[in-house]
């Protein structure tokens, strides 16, 4: 939002500068964390507590969920009788899970239409193909982001210390060599 005056912190350019603007987020959430349980404290303001660790806390727990789903399903374990049959609570948790990550974009580019606002995105098409192009750069993104979210709450968890830069504001190419090396460690082992 470039017409916001005062103190505001603008998007990073990169998905590199991004993780490490979200690892020092996930280390502030954490720490208040505990605050959620302090007496006197209103029950909205509790809330945001919550909502600012569950941002971060996650992820791990969707990797959980995904690393031993697939483990289960790759054994054969007899935990469900037939894995060619959803469970009703599986079918519910994906579906609950794609209104979480579609609703907002499809309620997005209704406020659009309904304000009449879509010239300002290049007419209705334009604005429905850069809308499906964003949701696809999102999915490609997501398992990057789980992860590094996944240890950026371990590395919060385990005390390693955590240096506060802030991320630069110009955006800039990023060489492939650059932008995977601080990502090797997630793809390792």
């Amino acid at each position: 939002v470039s017409d916001l005056v005062g103190s505001y912190e603008q998007q990073p350019p990169d998905l590199l500068a991004e993780l490490q603007r979200d690892r020092r987020w996930c280390q502030g959430n954490l720490q208040n964390a505990r605050l959620m349980a302090e007496p006197g404290i209103h029950p909205v303001h509790r809330a945001m507590f919550v909502t600012g660790t569950m941002a971060y806390v996650s992820a791990p727990l969707w990797l959980a969920f995904l690393t031993l789903g697939t483990a289960l399903w790759l054994s054969g374990s007899s935990l469900v009788s037939s894995w060619n049959v959803l469970p009703a609570e599986l079918a519910g948790l994906w579906v609950w899970t794609l209104c979480l990550l579609f609703l907002p974009r499809v309620l997005g580019i209704a406020a659009v239409l309904m304000r009449g606002e879509q010239r300002q995105y290049g007419g209705v098409w334009g604005l429905v193909k850069s809308s499906v192009l964003e949701a696809g750069l999102a999915i490609v993104q997501a398992p990057v982001r789980m992860l590094a979210h996944s240890l950026f709450v371990l590395v919060a968890l385990t005390g390693i210390k955590l240096d506060w830069k802030s991320p630069p504001r110009e955006a800039n190419a990023v060489p492939w060599k650059v932008a995977a090396s601080p990502l090797a460690p997630l793809y390792s082992g």
